[in-house]
């Protein structure tokens, strides 16, 4: 009796911890890092020369920003974001005909607002909701065994629906990871040495619990 009475108030509290976290005025302050990582190495039969070939390629993805929230109202958040991402992409390919490779390295910058809805149950819940983003990005590309490196500028135009797990181990401080994520993305790229890798592109893509790393953390002030 004793211990199921020390339970129900012990939940009692984290709820209305989690209450005053997610309450109207509430202000977030936190960052996103994510890391991700793959290598491919494919071998290919050549009919003519009746030879194996082989390609490897390694690609590496890093990005990190501050993020800024505000509760508009109870378990309703508004929130923008910063990033900065660079990814890398290594190819090292040998066969009859060719032995060489290419580096292509990309920069970008951006941001993105989102609007937040909370579901929680003690320190533990759900947010979901809404997002629109703009970034810039340059990329070099660099073949082996030349001088020349091609440069690409590029501006994006992303949207869509994500779901994020929260937890807040204490009443100023909750992580979140990304559960799911439906959207858009619009890119026009630009070579300003070569009109003919001008162009656009555009993506929908969903992905749960994806391959990469990563978390967000954030400081909480302003609850009552």
């Amino acid at each position: 009796m004793k211990k199921n009475l020390i339970l129900t108030i012990a939940g009692m509290l984290a709820i209305q911890i989690s209450m005053a976290q997610t309450q109207k005025g509430a202000q977030t302050l936190g960052g996103y890092l994510s890391y991700s990582r793959s290598t491919v190495d494919d071998s290919a039969f050549d009919y003519y020369s009746n030879q194996m070939g082989r390609q490897k390629s390694t690609n590496s993805n890093f990005q990190i920003g501050p993020s800024y929230g505000y509760f508009v109202a109870n378990e309703l958040e508004i929130k923008g974001s910063l990033q900065y991402s660079r990814a890398t992409n290594k190819i090292a390919y040998d066969n009859v005909f060719t032995n060489g490779g290419s580096d292509q390295t990309s920069n970008t910058f951006g941001g993105q607002l989102s609007l937040l809805k909370y579901f929680m149950y003690g320190k533990l819940g759900l947010r979901t909701g809404p997002y629109l983003g703009y970034s810039h990005g340059v990329s070099k590309l660099t073949q082996e065994g030349s001088a020349v490196t091609t440069t690409t500028n590029s501006n994006s135009y992303n949207g869509g629906l994500r779901a994020e797990l929260v937890y807040y181990p204490s009443k100023s401080l909750g992580f979140a990871a990304t559960l799911a994520n439906l959207g858009y993305s619009k890119t026009k790229s630009r070579n300003p040495s070569d009109w003919r890798q001008n162009g656009s592109n555009e993506y929908f893509n969903t992905t749960f619990i994806s391959n990469g790393l990563g978390l967000s953390v954030f400081y909480v002030f302003g609850s009552k």
